[in-house]
């Protein structure tokens, strides 16, 4: 389940895309019906639905209970962390996880499962988020995956920088990019 499209130029209709040639299933939720990355959804296979992905009853009618996973990636950190704990309480159970970065993050760690990766962007959200017992329990029916843009960017500008360079008494590098946050 995607929980909204986003911008028109956030090219999430082409996330659609990729993740149905994929041969994954896929519903949207988007509550603008005029937004122009619908059809390209719909040519692709995708189950569109009109609403607001905040409102159970989308969620609901989008089978969440039976969905591999669910796709908060709202560039409001308020909206993903509101969906999150909106979908843990209609799972009606917590939230667990794990930080692997080698595995599929749309999978689920057992079909029994349903994945929510959540994009945050604000690093100390993250960091709170990261460090709370609300993802612990394996158990839980929610499987949470917390991720940051800027950290994953982050990641890949520092991988390609030091490719091929051999620096065995390099142990750290600190990078910071943009402004400091107080």
């Amino acid at each position: 389940i995607l929980a909204g499209l986003g911008k028109p130029d956030s090219e999430r209709d082409r996330l659609v895309e990729r993740l149905r040639a994929q041969g994954r299933d896929v519903v949207v939720i988007e509550p603008d019906v005029e937004h122009p990355g619908l059809e390209a959804c719909r040519q692709a296979g995708a189950v569109c639905l009109i609403g607001s992905p905040f409102e159970p009853t989308m969620l609901h009618k989008a089978q969440l209970a039976r969905a591999g996973t669910l796709l908060a990636l709202c560039e409001d950190d308020r909206k993903n962390v509101t969906l999150l704990t909106l979908t843990a309480s209609l799972l009606g159970d917590g939230v667990s996880s794990t930080r692997s970065e080698d595995e599929d993050p749309l999978a689920p760690p057992n079909p029994n499962n349903v994945g929510c990766v959540v994009q945050v962007s604000e690093p100390r959200l993250l960091e709170v988020l990261r460090r709370h017992d609300l993802h612990r329990d394996p158990t839980d029916h929610l499987h949470l995956r917390i991720f940051s843009m800027h950290e994953m960017v982050a990641r890949a500008m520092l991988r390609e920088c030091l490719i091929g360079l051999e620096m065995p008494e390099l142990n750290k590098v600190l990078l910071q990019i943009g402004r400091a946050h107080v």
